[in-house]
C-alpha cells in the first residue's frame, strides 16, 4: 500500500478473478463500509475533543456508542448504493 501526497493511503485496483475466488463477499464489502464510517466518527469526535476552537469541520452530534454504531452502518450501506448508482 502507497501514501499519496495528501497523506492518504492509496490501494492498487485489482483484476477481480472469480475462478480463482479473488472476488470480494458483499457481506465483507458491507462490514469494511461501516467501519471505516465508524473509525471517521470516532477520529472526527477525537479532533473535536482536542480542537474545539477548530473542530467546526469535525463536528459529531452523535453521543450514545449504539447510535453510532447505527450511524456508521447506515452511512457505510448508503455509500455503497450511492456508488453503485453512480
Amino acid at each position: 500500500m502507497t501514501i499519496d501526497e495528501n497523506g492518504k493511503e492509496v490501494r492498487k485496483a485489482e483484476k477481480i478473478k472469480t475462478r480463482a475466488g479473488k472476488s470480494v463477499k458483499l457481506s465483507e464489502l458491507l462490514d469494511e463500509a461501516k467501519d471505516r464510517a465508524l473509525a471517521t466518527f470516532e477520529e472526527r469526535i477525537k479532533l473535536q475533543a482536542e480542537n474545539t476552537n477548530d473542530g467546526a469541520n469535525a463536528k459529531v452530534q452523535i453521543e450514545n456508542k449504539e447510535d453510532m454504531l447505527n450511524a456508521a452502518e447506515v452511512l457505510g450501506i448508503s455509500s455503497i448504493k450511492y456508488y453503485d448508482l453512480k
